[in-house]
Order: structure tokens, then sequence, then C-alpha cells
């Protein structure tokens, strides 16, 4: 299957039997199935309740809610976990609200219940925990599940500190259940939620939050990166950034001169970072928004598309956004433009760079023990 190609296939949960949607850059169905399963025989999920699902994924439990009557909000830190949500209620023959959003804005009002499976990261489960805290009423209930191996024992632990309480309600296929009821005040004086954290690195004054990739530092691989770039290959130019995260790279080539810089990601924390920096920047040729790579991305070409590659959806590994990235970049590139990306050693891309723009046309620029910064030039 190519990278932007959808996988539509039916799943048991709660009792009944259900369609998803679901395609690369999201995680597997398989990550969800067990903590899913288990919120949805715990959850007292009824007609008439108003129900938020964070961490939506494909969208299953959405879909699964809104069968058993309830008005569903669904929310998910990635635009692919939207759109696939999208596709899974309309084959499910249900609606939701579906927020392009991490967690709902305030004006969505209070839920009477909230489901989270834990996504992968401590820091960003227990600030979806606390974006849940602020959206139920006292007495609302949030029901949370995740994967032992994953560090669910821990999140709970957060969730007590932020609830006040949580307890364990069972486990299974070595998944962990909790339950947290909120009281009248927060367990801990500020409850957190996604909130951008300033840093500085590479010069620049760049913002992080809980989920977007490195949190709080600048990466190794991005690093790398940054350490090839010059005023030479970046100014006057127009420069593409995919899966710009909080935006090192985008921005780095903004400082060196560049014409115009776009920056896009599928992750809205990241992008919410992103812009933040930009705004810190004082740039006005600098703009962010969602894609999925190029899905979003229209407009004159480009003369040099920069990128760390994504490598991973959930826990696994998975290198179809990559190849994406690569192979749909040359049509996307001005004559004589360039991808400059870097990667993790063991990462192939530069036989797909070879297939994609000829042997000739690509180069390693640097290299270390650890990391390759390729670059092919159309």
């Amino acid at each position: 299957m190519g990278y932007y190609d959808i996988i539509r296939r039916r799943v048991s949960l709660g009792g009944m039997s259900l369609p998803i949607c679901w395609k690369p850059g999201l995680a597997a169905w398989e990550e969800a199935e067990a903590p899913s399963a288990l919120l949805a025989e715990a959850a007292p999920v009824d007609s008439g309740m108003r129900v938020l699902v964070l961490e939506a994924g494909t969208g299953a439990l959405a879909a699964w809610a809104a069968r058993r009557g309830a008005e569903v909000h669904s929310a998910d830190g990635s635009l692919i976990a939207a759109r696939m949500t999208g596709e899974t209620l309309a084959a499910a023959g249900v609606s939701a609200a579906i927020y392009e959003a991490a967690a709902p804005p305030p004006d969505a009002g209070l839920f009477d219940l909230a489901l989270l499976p834990l996504p992968k990261g401590r820091a960003y489960a227990s600030a979806l925990i606390a974006e849940a805290w602020r959206r139920l009423p006292p007495g609302g209930q949030l029901y949370l599940a995740g994967a032992n191996d994953a560090g669910a024992k821990a999140v709970v632990k957060d969730a007590a500190a932020i609830f006040g309480s949580a307890v364990t309600l069972r486990t299974k296929a070595r998944c962990r259940l909790a339950l947290a009821v909120r009281g009248h005040e927060a367990g801990s004086s500020d409850p957190g939620g996604i909130v951008l954290v300033p840093f500085q690195a590479a010069g620049l004054a760049l913002y992080s939050a809980p989920g977007v990739f490195s949190y709080g530092a600048l990466d190794d691989g991005t690093a790398r990166l940054l350490d090839t770039l010059t005023a030479d290959l970046c100014a006057g130019r127009r420069v593409l950034d995919v899966g710009c995260g909080g935006g090192p790279i985008g921005l780095t080539a903004v400082r060196l001169g560049a014409a115009a810089v776009d920056l896009v990601d599928i992750f809205w924390p990241a992008l919410d970072c992103a812009r933040a920096g930009i705004s810190a920047s004082g740039a006005t040729s600098c703009r962010a928004w969602a894609s999925d790579l190029y899905t979003d991305v229209t407009g004159p070409s480009y003369d040099l598309i920069l990128s760390n590659p994504p490598f991973h959806a959930g826990h696994q590994v998975e290198t179809e956004a990559a190849e994406a990235l690569i192979n749909g970049s040359r049509e996307r590139l001005a004559a004589g433009g360039r991808l400059r990306l870097v990667a993790n050693r063991f990462l192939p891309y530069d036989r797909l760079l070879r297939a994609q723009f000829g042997a000739g046309r690509v180069r390693v620029v640097r290299e270390d023990t650890r990391y390759r910064v390729l670059e092919a030039a159309r």
C-alpha cells in the first residue's frame, strides 16, 4: 500500500462490530486495541451523555460511544487521526464533533465523561489528563487505559496527583484500566496541560510542548542538519520544512536569509510551538500550517526542502512517511532545487534518493557514527 492509501477493516469493540479507517503515519490499531477494549467494557457511556474522547486515533472509541447514543466530541494531536476519525464515523453511520487540536477549546463546554487511551510518552499523557480535568465538572469521570510496559502505572499516579485520586479498576492483556473522578479542586495547584515551554537552542528562541518531538530540547539529528545550513544554501530561496516540529530548521533558514519559509507538520501542538517561534523571531516571511507531508502544500515550487523525517508511528518504527516525503519531493522542487535531510545511519534513504533523483545527483553532506545528512538535487 502507498502512504496515502486508507485501510478499511472491521473490529469488535464493546460488543459491537465497527468499521475503522487507518493509514500510515497513525499508530496501528493493534497498539490501541487492548486499551480501547478495556475502556469500552468499563465506561458507563449512555444515551444523551456528553462524552469526550481524547487521543481518538482511528476514531473507533468515538464511533462506539456515538453508537450508544452519546453526544461525542473527539480530539487528537494528529491531523491524520482527525481525518481517519472522520472516515471511521462516516463508515459507521454516526457523527461527532472532531476538533483539530489535541484537546477541545474551552468554549466546547463541560463533559460528563472522558475516555483516554494513553499515548506514547508520560509527559504528553499527563498533559492530556490535565486537559481532561479542565473539561469535566466536579464528579466528572475520566477513564484511562494503557499498556503496562509503556508506563501506564506511572501515568495513573500522575492522574491521581492531578485529580486528587485515581484507582486502577483492572488489568488485562498487559494493560491497566483506571478511573479518576474530578473533585472541586485540582490535586495540585496547577494541573498543567499542553503548555508551551520556551527554550533557547542553536541561537534561536524556540518553544516546545508535551508530545512534541524532542520535548524541551534540540534533538541530535536536527542539530546535525542545522550545522550544514549556510547562507549560500538558504539566502533568497523559497524553503519548505516538512515535519517541522517546533520549527528549528525552518527558523534557521529564516535567519540565514531565506526569502520565504513554509513549515508543515501533522501534530497540532508542534504547529503551535512553531508559530510561537515564528512570532518570537519577528519573521514576516514565514508561516506554519497542518499538512500530511505534501497533502496541503500548494503554490509555487520550492528551491529547498529540508527535513528531519519521522520514522515512528506510535511505538513502532515506520518509514513510509519518510519514503513518501522523498518520493514526492522532486515534483515540488524548482529546477535546480535541492532536498536535504538528516537520518539515522541505519535508515536506507540514500537508495530512495538515488531512485528518485539519479545516483549522480545524491551526495552525503556530512556523516558520523549515528547520522547522515543527505542531499539530492533536481
